[in-house]
């Protein structure tokens, strides 16, 4: 069966094409329609994480000196171990917890209780 092939022509319109009876509107006209977009509620930028404590001066339990010590905010939100006091060597239960905003509340007690 022979094939019949048709040469089309593209031609490009400079003007738009206006149906009779058609009002053609002028073009600042159509900038005044409200966007969908814009009829949306805008939601706020997401909040930064909070910033946790690294560090805390806390007061030995056996000697009662002020000592500073290194929290690890990586480890939790909810934490409980042993550290070791700095200056008389004794060891401390540290229960530390961390809010929301990020800040720690820590409490020290002897291994003894």
């Amino acid at each position: 069966m022979p094939r019949h092939s048709k040469s089309i022509s593209a031609t490009r319109r400079t003007k738009p094409r206006v149906r009779p009876g058609a009002v053609k509107l002028p073009p600042s006209s159509t900038a005044s329609k409200p966007s969908l977009s814009s009829s949306r509620p805008k939601s706020s930028p997401p909040l930064p994480p909070p910033v946790f404590d690294t560090s805390a001066v806390v007061e030995c339990p056996y000697c009662g000196e002020s000592v500073e010590i290194t929290l690890d905010p990586s480890s939790g939100r909810a934490q409980r171990y042993v550290e070791d006091c700095a200056v008389c060597c004794r060891p401390w239960q540290v229960s530390l917890t961390y809010d929301d905003d990020g800040h720690a509340d820590i409490y020290l007690a002897t291994t003894d209780e």
